[in-house]
């Protein structure tokens, strides 16, 4: 039965509603990366899977847990929603300006942040300094310089520092620098219209990309990976625009609601199929291009490309809600308390799941003649449960105060990676 414009209902402005489908997703996000990185651990070349000796459902498993950085992508589609929706309730304008959003931002990473560089440099320190053939390996040896450029947020330019210390915390300054931009796309969001501001996140990207390239031919150790803020700034943006279409009181968003509602299942996948059929082409015939830059091209189409599939996510997620279509079988799953609570502390379970992988592995796996696709399974298990419990703990210490420091949104605070 078509569903009538009428029947969309956006959250209202006085809301306190609690989107748990954000939380849990943000769990799922974290908890695949703590698994990803155990896998990882004893399997550092993952992504060529040729190299080793595996059975078919080993080869199955891996494959689908070795992309780690899809984690990352899905971490910052949720950010670009989270602090759109609080946007969009105050009539498109920040609260308290540029430089009150700047505080809350500082406030609610950076201690987190430090706190987590600070531990892996103490366990480093007293207890996992020592390379172990394992995929901490990339993590050590730490230098001063890898301490100073943790410090000021510039690590992940350098593919010396890159690793360093934590091997997740590239994520984090990548995206504080996101937030320095996003004042500028929400004013061009209000005053120049959505299109211009998309059109400016995707000209900030190329512009960070083209210097960062025109830097490496200076300095071999520029990082083209994943560096600045390109392509996870037009990620972001993707996410502001999945919070526009799915909370904006505006009449035509509520028709892209109803339109997109009343559509066959065909129609409502064509636009995901379309962007997925375009980038197997892009990425077969990058293939044959010989170039050193084709592998970050590579990377750079599909973190986009994951970031459209997740905006397209989140819309269909709230907009089913919105639709009090709460019985639906993904709304149940993603609205399951336990998950939702491991969402609250997900940004602690990404700063500090690392250094308790590699604590497991060296004192407790190590020490048993078992196979390594065992110590795998087991780390799997075993570390991401110690991982959650540690993480609830750092959590509570190094987190939650400085939560209490500023005034919180109504929508739950944006997590960051």
């Amino acid at each position: 039965m078509p569903v009538p414009v009428q029947e969309i209902q956006t959250v209202p402005k006085t809301s306190n509603q609690h989107l748990l489908y954000l939380d849990s997703l943000r769990a799922l996000a974290a908890i695949y990366v703590v698994i990803h990185h155990a896998v990882l651990h004893y399997y550092p070349s993952i992504k060529d899977l040729s190299e080793y000796q595996l059975t078919p459902t080993q080869s199955i498993l891996f494959q689908f847990l070795k992309h780690g950085y899809y984690a990352v992508d899905l971490f910052i589609v949720l950010s670009g929603f989270s602090l759109m929706l609080s946007v969009i309730k105050n009539d498109y304008l920040i609260k308290g300006g540029y430089l009150k959003f700047i505080k809350r931002r500082i406030i609610r990473i950076i201690p987190p942040y430090y706190s987590a560089v600070l531990i892996s440099l103490l366990l480093i320190w007293f207890f996992i300094k020592d390379k172990s053939g394992t995929q901490w390996d990339v993590c050590i040896p730490v230098s001063r310089v890898d301490i100073i450029r943790h410090i000021l947020l510039i690590h992940d330019f350098y593919h010396s520092s890159f690793p360093r210390i934590n091997d997740v915390l590239w994520s984090v300054a990548v995206e504080f620098r996101i937030y320095l931009f996003f004042p500028l796309l929400v004013y061009l969001w209000k005053k120049q219209g959505i299109m211009i501001a998309l059109f400016t996140s995707v000209i900030i990207s190329l512009a960070g990309s083209i210097a960062l390239i025109y830097l490496s031919n200076g300095n071999t150790d520029i990082n083209l990976t994943a560096p600045g803020v390109s392509p996870y700034i037009i990620l972001f943006t993707t996410g502001m625009l999945a919070a526009e279409f799915s909370y904006s009181a505006s009449d035509s968003t509520n028709y892209i609601k109803a339109l997109y509602y009343n559509a066959s299942f065909g129609k409502k996948i064509l636009a995901p199929a379309i962007f997925l059929v375009l980038f197997i082409l892009a990425k077969n015939l990058l293939k044959n291009v010989q170039s050193p830059n084709t592998d970050s091209i590579i990377k750079y189409l599909m973190d986009v490309l994951m970031g459209i599939l997740f905006g397209f996510t989140l819309f269909f997620l709230s907009t089913t809600i919105q639709l009090n279509r709460n019985n639906h079988w993904v709304i149940k799953a993603l609205s399951w308390k336990p998950l939702a609570w491991i969402g609250t502390f997900s940004y602690s379970l990404y700063l500090i799941h690392s250094p308790v992988l590699q604590l497991l592995s060296k004192y407790f796996l190590a020490p048993i003649e078992i196979s390594t696709s065992t110590k795998s399974y087991l780390l799997i298990i075993i570390g991401t449960t110690s991982a959650i419990a540690i993480a609830y703990i750092f959590h509570v210490l190094f987190e939650r105060p400085f939560m209490g420091l500023k005034n919180k949104p109504k929508i739950i605070p944006i997590i960051s990676v």
